[in-house]
């Protein structure tokens, strides 16, 4: 993944703002940038190619900025900016309407439509995640383009949520990953936006099918995910939640060369897996690893881990925390 670091900590103190300004406007679009810690701005700023998409994650003082008719008919890269506020808050306004931003919100603003505002917190830095992405790759109509941004995100929470944890976690793993990976890291961040922008402008007629379809099986993990421990979860629960037929589910699912079932037992099994090999956890009884992710019978989980690893949970637990003592398998 092409990865670009900022860091002025180095330079003079006096030094500082104007460094980081200048990176900031050259990475966007030009902007008026201005601070009350000129005299000290200690900042930094990470930036990702992800495929046609550009990830920016930033820490600094508190700022305004004000981007005016003048800047756009300078350079206007056509492009908007999904914010995500991880530390403080951000204000945008376009002198008509406002939009707030607070830990784990998103605003949408455009590099096409004249804002201003300012990224504040009570003490210390103000940290945010944006993501830049060309209008052309979104379905944004004409009036809301044109007359509704900046804008607060609403749509579907769980599609949100999923877009913030995908943009802050490759802010800080962005070395954990190839160029190839980043693409497709990107598209999915891009499926993500895309679904989110569509449900807040009431433009959802809009996405392709296979986007919606994309993210329809991003949230079905997702939520299989965070219930593995209710021992009631199954392929139809999950086709419930969602509000699709359970022959739709899994035909999605059978796209990606598993099942709804094997999805759900494959996982419960790699987490109890993990947790065996775990020393921390080497006194705990195994009907209770197993009864936290969802197996309420020791002997459907022996039984299924058998299947699964070659070897009964007891003796795994015992090969994998004596080959970590430094034991002979």
């Amino acid at each position: 993944m092409i990865e670009t670091v900022f860091e002025n900590q180095d330079l003079p103190a006096g030094e500082r703002f104007e460094c980081w300004r200048d990176m900031a406007c050259e990475s966007h679009s030009p902007h008026d940038i201005r601070t009350e810690h000129t005299a000290d701005f200690p900042a930094t700023m990470r930036l990702l190619r992800l495929g046609p998409l550009q990830l920016s994650a930033y820490g600094c003082p508190p700022v305004q900025a004000v981007r005016s008719r003048k800047h756009i008919a300078r350079s206007d890269p056509e492009v908007v900016h999904l914010s995500c506020v991880v530390r403080g808050r951000m204000v945008l306004s376009d002198g008509a309407q406002e939009a707030v931003g607070a830990p784990g919100g998103l605003l949408l603003f455009s590099s096409s439509r004249p804002y201003q505002g300012h990224r504040e917190a009570a003490s210390g830095a103000v940290k945010a995640v944006d993501l830049v992405i060309p209008h052309s790759l979104l379905p944004l109509h004409g009036g809301f383009a044109g007359r509704c941004l900046p804008r607060r995100l609403h749509g579907s929470p769980e599609v949100g949520r999923l877009l913030v944890q995908l943009i802050t976690h490759l802010s800080t793993s962005a070395t954990d990953y190839g160029p190839e990976e980043g693409t497709r890291l990107g598209a999915a961040a891009l499926d993500l936006a895309a679904v989110l922008v569509a449900e807040t402008s009431g433009s959802s007629a809009g996405v392709p099918p296979e986007v919606r379809e994309s993210v329809l099986l991003k949230r079905a993990r997702s939520f299989i995910l965070r219930n593995l421990g209710d021992p009631e979860l199954d392929p139809s629960t999950v086709a419930a939640a969602h509000h699709v037929s359970l022959r739709s589910l899994q035909r999605l699912f059978q796209q990606q060369g598993t099942t709804v079932a094997a999805f759900i037992r494959g996982q419960r099994l790699e987490h109890a897996r993990r947790e065996l090999e775990d020393p921390r956890l080497s006194t705990q009884p195994i009907r209770a690893v197993a009864a936290r992710w969802g197996y309420l019978r020791p002997g459907d989980f022996t039984r299924a881990f058998c299947a699964a690893y070659g070897l009964p949970p007891r003796d795994y637990r015992a090969l994998s925390l004596g080959d970590q003592a430094g034991a002979p398998r």
